[in-house]
């Protein structure tokens, strides 16, 4: 899929519902570089990730 490895969201109330299908907790070192320097460490948002 356009060579794409992996699908990450980061969300602060909806996790089990991405969990349901079949995301994986992960944390903000698994985020692409330029996705970290960007993370907002107030919104204590989760990460998780999907292979694909």
């Amino acid at each position: 899929l356009y060579g794409y490895k992996a699908l990450f969201i980061l969300t602060t109330q909806t996790a089990h519902w991405f969990a349901e299908r079949g995301f994986v907790a992960a944390n903000i070192e698994q985020l692409p570089q330029s996705r970290r320097e960007l993370y907002n460490h107030n919104r204590r948002s989760k990460v998780l990730i999907k292979a694909l």
